[in-house]
This record gives C-alpha cells, sequence and structure tokens, in this order.
C-alpha cells in the first residue's frame, strides 16, 4: 500500500474520529443547554412558588398582627391553658368556643368569603394551638374554616400539628409549609399551613398560635392532564401522593423511590428523572419546598416534554455526519499543509508544559493565528497565569489567616456552617494597654504588637495550636480544630507557660515592658467558617470560648487561669493553686478556677518541666 493511501486512510480514521468527537460533543454542549433551560424554568417556577407563599404569608402576617395583640385573646389563652392543667372539661370546653368565635370575629377577611377581598384566597382550615402545641378542639357552632373534617381526620391533623411543634422545639416563629388532609366525605386536600405564634406582650411568654390552611392551587385535582400538549406540567408530591391536574398518578412510586435515595448535599434542588407518558418522554425535575420548617417535607414536581430535544439532536447528527463527509474530501488536499502548520506550535506546547512542570509559571507560548491551535495557545496562557495567580492567592491566604486553617480551606476538608469539636481555646490579653498606648503614636503601637504577636504566634504554632484571630492586644487560639492532635489541653497549658516566658525574656530586650494575661477553657464547641454570604471566616462559639475569655479578665499580671475541665484532663502533670469560685458575667452560677503553677513530668520524679516564674514581674 502505497504512502498515499496509507495517509488517505489515515486521515479518514482521524476525520471518522473527529467528527464522532464533535458530534458527541455538539450533543452534549446541546443537552447541556437544555438542561440549563429547564433548570432555569424551574427555578423560575420555585421562585414564584415562594414568592406566592411570601405574598400570602405577608397578608396574613397583617391580619393577625392586630388579633394576636388582643387582651381578651391573651386572657383567653391563659385560661384554656389553666384549664388544660386541671383536666376541666366543660371550662376547657367554653374558652375553646370563645376562642375560636374571637378568631372569626376578627379574621373575618380570612375565614369569610363574603367579607374577603376580591381574588384573596379563604382559609380552609383554622386551629388554635395551645402553648403545649396541642390543638384546641374547635367546636361545631363555630366556624373554624370552610373545609369540614371528620372525627378520625380532625385528631391526625391534632397529631401532625403537634409533631411540627415538637420538631420546630418552638411555636415561637411564624413558619409555613404544606399538609395533606381528608375532608368530610373522603376527599383529599392539599393545603398550604401557616402557623403564626401568640405571644405574650409583657412576659415575652409562649401563650400558643394560630394555624390557618389555605387550599394550594397544586392540590386541587389528581388527574391526568387533559391536553398532552400541554408544555410543562407540575404538582406537588407529599406523603406518597401526588397532587397535580396535570400529571399521571403513575408518576408516584418513581418519584417515591428518587426521594428516598440518598441526600446531595444539594438536598433542596438537583434531582431528576427521564419518564415517559402520554406517548412522548419527560424530564421530571423535583425539589424539596420547606425543609427544616418542622413540617412534613414536600416536593415540587415539574416535568418537561422531551420530544422536541430528541428531535433537535437527531438533526444535529445528520448535520455533523454531512460535515464530516465534505470535511474528509477537503483533508487530503489541505494535510501537507497542515503538517507543518501543526508541529511547531505544538513542539512550543510541549516545551512551555515542560516548563511548567518544573514550576515556572511565567512561561507563556506565543499566540500567532487565530485558529484552534491559537486558541489553544491562548488558553494556555490564561491556564498559566491562573496557575500563578492562585500561588499568589495561596502566599495572601497564608498571611492573612492561620496557615494550617489556610491549607485545610484549600483542601475542602473545613465544614461550612460549623461542627462540633471538643478543644481548648486560649485568650491572651495585654494588661494595662490603654494607659500603655495612651501617648504613643499608631505607628509606634503598631510596632509593638507586631514585635509582640510574632513570637507568641511561633509559641502556639509549636504547641499545635491555631491563632483564631487577634483583636486589638489580645490573642486567640485554639488547640484541637481544625485538625485534632491530641491532648489538646496540655498543649494549650504548656504554650500558656512558653507565651509567658517568650514575653519575660522580651521584657529584658524590649523598650516596652509588658504585662498580659491568659485564660484557658476546654470543651465541646461548635467549630466552622462562619460570617455572611459574601465573606466568611473560620472561629469557634460556644460558652467554652466566652469562659475562657472571662478567666482571662480574671488572671493576674503574668498569670495563667484555667476551667475545671481543663484542671481534670490535665491529672496529675499540673500544679495548681485553688481560686474562689468566682462569679463570671453570663453565667448564673459561680466558676471554679485554678491558677497554674507549673507542669510537671511525672517520668522524672516529677520535676517542673515549665513553670510560671517570679508572677507578675518581667
Amino acid at each position: 500500500m502505497s504512502f498515499r493511501s496509507k495517509l488517505l486512510l489515515a486521515l479518514m480514521a482521524v476525520v471518522g474520529g473527529v467528527t464522532g468527537a464533535v458530534l458527541l460533543a455538539a450533543q452534549r454542549q446541546l443537552a447541556v443547554a437544555h438542561e440549563r433551560l429547564f433548570e432555569q424554568q424551574f427555578q423560575s417556577q420555585q421562585a414564584l412558588l415562594r414568592a406566592g407563599q411570601e405574598s400570602r404569608l405577608k397578608q396574613f402576617q397583617d391580619k393577625c398582627y392586630t388579633f394576636s395583640k388582643l387582651v381578651r385573646l391573651h386572657a383567653l389563652m391563659r385560661r384554656w391553658a389553666g384549664a388544660a392543667d386541671s383536666q376541666d372539661q366543660a371550662d376547657m370546653a367554653v374558652t375553646g368556643e370563645r376562642l375560636y368565635k374571637t378568631a372569626n370575629d376578627e379574621l373575618r377577611e380570612v375565614l369569610d368569603r363574603s367579607q374577603a377581598e376580591p381574588g384573596a384566597q379563604v382559609a380552609s382550615i383554622l386551629r388554635i394551638i395551645g402553648s403545649k402545641g396541642e390543638t384546641i378542639p374547635p367546636p361545631e357552632s363555630v366556624s373554624a374554616g370552610e373545609v369540614r373534617l371528620s372525627r378520625e381526620a380532625d385528631q391526625r391533623l391534632a397529631s401532625r400539628l403537634a409533631d411540627i411543634s415538637e420538631a420546630g422545639r418552638t411555636l415561637a416563629e411564624i413558619r409555613a409549609g404544606h399538609l395533606a388532609v381528608e375532608a368530610l366525605g373522603g376527599h383529599p386536600l392539599l393545603l398550604e399551613v401557616i402557623l403564626y405564634p401568640f405571644i405574650d406582650p409583657n412576659g415575652g411568654d409562649l401563650l400558643g398560635g394560630l394555624v390557618v390552611g389555605f387550599a394550594s392551587p397544586e392540590g386541587a385535582s389528581r388527574s391526568v392532564a387533559r391536553s398532552p400538549d400541554e408544555p410543562v406540567r407540575g404538582g406537588i408530591f407529599l406523603d406518597g401522593e401526588l397532587y397535580s391536574s396535570t400529571l399521571p398518578t403513575s408518576l408516584k412510586p418513581i418519584l417515591a423511590a428518587k426521594i428516598a435515595g440518598p441526600p446531595r448535599s444539594d438536598a433542596t434542588f438537583g434531582r431528576q428523572v427521564d419518564v415517559p407518558f402520554d406517548g412522548q418522554p419527560y424530564r421530571v425535575f423535583f425539589a424539596s419546598l420547606n425543609s427544616g420548617a418542622g413540617f412534613p417535607r414536600s416536593w415540587r414536581v415539574s416535568a418537561f416534554p422531551l420530544r422536541e430535544v430528541l428531535a433537535e439532536e437527531a438533526a444535529l447528527r445528520w448535520r455533523i455526519g454531512a460535515y464530516g463527509f465534505a470535511a474528509l474530501a477537503a483533508a487530503a488536499i489541505l494535510s501537507a499543509l497542515l503538517a507543518h502548520g501543526l508541529s511547531v506550535p505544538i513542539r512550543q506546547l510541549a516545551a512551555a508544559t515542560a516548563e511548567v512542570e518544573r514550576g515556572h509559571l511565567e512561561v507563556r507560548v506565543p499566540v500567532t493565528s487565530g485558529n484552534e491551535l491559537g486558541r489553544l495557545a491562548g488558553a494556555f496562557n490564561q491556564m498559566v497565569a491562573g496557575l500563578a495567580q492562585r500561588e499568589r492567592f495561596r502566599s495572601l491566604l497564608n498571611l492573612v489567616t492561620d496557615k494550617g486553617i489556610a491549607e485545610e480551606l484549600i483542601a475542602g476538608r473545613v465544614a461550612l456552617g460549623g461542627e462540633r469539636r471538643d478543644i481548648s481555646v486560649l485568650f491572651c490579653d495585654i494588661r494595662g494597654f490603654t494607659a500603655l498606648t495612651q501617648n504613643m503614636a499608631p505607628e509606634e503601637v503598631v510596632r509593638m504588637l507586631n514585635e509582640h504577636f510574632t513570637p507568641l504566634t511561633r509559641v502556639v504554632y509549636e504547641h499545635n495550636g491555631v491563632v483564631d484571630k487577634f483583636v486589638g492586644d489580645l490573642i486567640m487560639a485554639i488547640f484541637g480544630a481544625p485538625k485534632i492532635f491530641g491532648h489538646d489541653a496540655l498543649n494549650a497549658v504548656q504554650c500558656a507557660l512558653r507565651m509567658i516566658a517568650e514575653r519575660q525574656s522580651l521584657n529584658s530586650t524590649s523598650r516596652h515592658r509588658i504585662q498580659m494575661g491568659i485564660g484557658i477553657a476546654s470543651g465541646p464547641v461548635l467549630a466552622g467558617c462562619m460570617g455572611s454570604n459574601d465573606r466568611l471566616n473560620y472561629t469557634v462559639v460556644g460558652e467554652r470560648v466566652n469562659l475562657a475569655s472571662r478567666l482571662c479578665g480574671q488572671a493576674g499580671k503574668m498569670e495563667v487561669v484555667i476551667d475545671q475541665t481543663t484542671r481534670e484532663r490535665l491529672g496529675e502533670a499540673a500544679i495548681v493553686q485553688t481560686l474562689p469560685p468566682v462569679t463570671l458575667k453570663g453565667f448564673d452560677q459561680p466558676v471554679q478556677s485554678f491558677k497554674l503553677l507549673s507542669i510537671v513530668d511525672a517520668r522524672n520524679a516529677g520535676k517542673p518541666v515549665l513553670a510560671v516564674t517570679a508572677p507578675g514581674v518581667g
């Protein structure tokens, strides 16, 4: 076989491969575009649903605000609580009837269709809840919404409301969600339920709450769509039932299986499934509507037709195949010209890649054309510039935050929102800082603090600690987060003693003679990235952090004060002086604390290895 024949066969294989690759890439790009369009439409539907819910909540909140402030309502709620505690059934019945009558009188625009504004929704059910989450039974003589429930359905609703109160742990906030009930006659009904609390304006006690349920538009019917050409279909999936006027009930087991699957980190959006019904394929999206509100989780379901999408993909395959055949003929002519034009840029890219492997991120590839190789060279240059910028950001991040925290953040091992950790917290504060700096120039204050912080920060790192923050003249350090090294309490107290030694040594050479106090507390905290949507800081919060700060304030000059938990964890390794219990700000009971004198080595006849020498001197 001649070289030309081999070249032609090679070109045919290359063009065929390229055509297939382009076909796959184009199909993927088209699929991604349609997927993004579906997601945008679905998110728009979600936004409209939330906006409608928020609008209804606002209208309801405005109407209920005045009602919740009524003095007679508060008196009746207290009377119900007393009757319920004493099990006075007669008083409970009378009080319940008065409560519902009061609600009907004051909330006519919500409960009475003849009094409602044009186009406004009227409540399907109304229930009043006591301070313990129990539902006050509505009397038959007073309206409790447009929809009547059977005794069994009313009991199930009361049980579900009690579960919601227990799941939310408190009624003292406005919450909204979906509930399914069975109206009198066995008719299922999907309700959008809003819970409004009653708060005593004098003492701030929770008196109970008002529950109003509006018939959800999605729950009007569960029949199959009347028109198969309807572009988008939607509904609500709740408690194994699909409430929709446009989706078939055959979707219920499919949705139940997908929802029961392992949750994603983004549990409110992102699940989808392709399902055929009504003679054509659909892509079904579903997302949680009320995660964390205490209500049973409900899901918004939307189905998008795929018929036009599949037709576009088929047409795309045909066009790419035709173009590939034409490209095969042109490739045979242009092969000789392209060979030279390809080899030089590729050699330049290979050489530049080798430079990047050796860490030379300043290398750049010349962009000599606007074709694919030129764009590749440009993309390579952008990539190298991005790598260089990332290295600069990494260096800058190490300067503005603790190096250990920076490494954990870059590696993605820090929990966003926080996680429970058992750590030791150290606060180190300069004594008499205001008096010391009152006549100093600001530049001199900064130089003094830098001179002070630099050796103390090094001591923290040497003892497996992390500098959480600098606040004025104060250092906050943590031991046991984000990395766990073990013996956190021992590391913390050894660090504290070394910090005092370092400061005493510095006082002998520095023009500034600084005295400081240290407080240490150990125990559970919440550690993680916290802040706003625009800026996050890694820190720890909790009662132990507050206690360490308060103990720091109690410490004398060049003293270390520790809490009871730290003392217990040190065992016989610590020599301490028991201090009288002291009442600290933010703590109800007096706190037992100890002044740390030294750390001993049990393997060396109990001789001190670190100690506070000459407290208050330096």
